[in-house]
């Protein structure tokens, strides 16, 4: 089945044309429309590289004659009809540009996706936006982008209420269903967690459904039957974003995962220092040793640099 193209692509497909053209000169007003919306930007920059790449595979083909016979010699290089054939790739980008969008836009789903250390913040649908943090990656449909996966990593949920059908998040095992709020969901290889600055989100696992309201939360414990409620303060759920990790009585794992997520480089706890227990607030704006170093201290733990990132090792 032929997937519809979304309207930021429609649109990026017309801009890719003309800006491909030789007299093209409104940079201006390109830019400005890549500005309204993550999506726009998005779509321009994703189709400008495929039409490139299109452009050089046809200029890097060889092209025959349609008709030959066995005694044909090759047309000359310098002939008018090798030459068009040659050149049309330089004709605009038009050719290339809607052969890019009808035949080799990506049928699978959309995928968003952050490295080590990076924070971005993007528009998923109309009402519905997300903020990565680093390495995380986030699917969804283009027919359906209020269907999502979080494959790896934290990411924030702000849905507008009223702006359309329930947004489902999908993590691990659990399946989350909101109508405008606020939402934190983090997955890692230790914990599956939901936490909700803002409305309600109901919360599914296991064929059982749990409403899960402001200042609320609903942590997975790899390992562990059964979700773990906890309270948490809207301030902490999205205080990652702005380089204050906030907490109450946590785990020096989880306080471990979420340094290297903000980092881009492992964050570990030795297995001592498992039992230690924190609740306050780390300014993490900062560079990472700076950070790990009074991370460690307010820890009560001892900071220890690796080859490839840091360990938590229990107090000396």
């Amino acid at each position: 089945m032929t997937e519809r193209l979304s309207q930021a692509e429609l649109e990026a497909v017309d801009w890719v044309i003309r800006s491909n053209s030789a007299d093209f000169v409104a940079w201006a007003d390109l830019s400005d429309w890549m500005a309204l919306s993550a999506a726009n930007a998005d779509a321009f920059n994703r189709l400008a590289l495929l039409d490139s790449e299109a452009a050089q595979r046809l200029r890097s083909r060889q092209v025959q004659p349609l008709f030959a016979a066995a005694n044909d010699d090759a047309p000359a290089v310098g002939s008018g009809r090798w030459n068009a054939l040659r050149n049309w790739p330089a004709l605009g980008g038009v050719a290339a540009a809607l052969m890019v969008a009808v035949l080799l836009w990506p049928r699978g789903p959309v995928v968003i996706e952050t490295g080590p250390g990076e924070l971005r913040e993007v528009a998923i649908a109309d009402g519905v936006t997300a903020s990565l943090n680093g390495s995380t990656r986030i699917e969804y449909s283009r027919d359906d982008p209020r269907v999502l996966r979080l494959v790896r990593g934290e990411a924030l949920f702000d849905v507008r209420h009223g702006s359309g059908k329930p947004l489902e998040v999908t993590a691990g095992t659990l399946v989350m269903r909101d109508l405008g709020t606020t939402f934190d969901v983090v997955l890692s290889p230790t914990q599956t967690q939901l936490a909700v600055s803002q409305g309600k989100v109901l919360f599914d696992t296991r064929g059982a459904s749990l409403p899960v309201e402001q200042g609320q939360g609903v942590r997975l414990i790899a390992g562990k039957p059964g979700p773990v409620r906890f309270a948490v303060s809207g301030e902490a759920v999205a205080g990652w974003r702005s380089g204050r990790l906030i907490y109450r009585d946590a785990g020096i794992v989880q306080i471990a995962e979420d340094l290297s997520r903000r980092f881009g480089a492992p964050v570990t706890a030795a297995p001592a220092a498992r039992s230690l227990r924190f609740t306050g607030a780390i300014g993490a704006g900062g560079s990472a040793d700076e950070t790990i170093r009074k991370a460690g201290i307010m820890l009560g733990a001892s900071p220890v640099k690796t080859a490839s990132g840091w360990r938590l090792d229990a107090p000396r």
